[in-house]
């Protein structure tokens, strides 16, 4: 067991130099007892860095990409509207999804999408547009956002 593990400790200070030629995270595979398991570690330079989970893997690789390509990544929001009328007396609820640059939040987004939605509906005249509030935002995944769109499509 003494040897694996230095046969897996010689093999890792090999590597070393040449790790230390590419400046960015990248998963490492370590030896556990002789044999190789995936322990949710990075190497940076040459140094190791453990406890990473697999959601700090991806947010650090989405902001490394982000740091090298100048790409923001998308961000996807579900959001319900509501349109009162100008009477008053009845709203309009309308939910959907809103897709954007990493940056900005899509509430200005979300009240276009509202708008152009209704404009051509046989209630537009009765709409009080100036008055539309976005009732919930929230942030959801590339896969719920789709999943929406699909089922919407039906």
């Amino acid at each position: 067991m003494e040897n694996q593990n230095k046969n897996a400790a010689a093999k890792v200070a090999a590597n070393i130099a040449e790790e230390r030629m590419h400046p960015i995270f990248e998963e490492c595979e370590v030896m556990n007892a002789g044999k190789p398991a995936r322990e949710h570690m990075l190497s940076m330079n040459g140094m190791y860095i453990s406890g990473i989970t697999d959601e700090q893997l991806k947010e650090m690789h989405e902001k490394l990409t982000e740091l090298l390509t100048g790409e923001k990544p998308r961000k996807y929001y579900y959001a319900e509207a509501t349109i009162p009328r100008k009477n008053g007396d009845i709203l309009c609820n309308k939910d959907f999804v809103v897709k954007t640059d990493g940056d900005k939040f899509p509430l200005v987004d979300a009240l276009h999408h509202l708008h152009a939605f209704f404009e051509d509906s046989k209630y537009a005249e009765d709409l009080n547009f100036k008055n539309a509030h976005i009732c919930c935002c929230l942030e959801i995944s590339k896969e719920d956002y789709e999943a929406f769109q699909e089922y919407h499509e039906k």
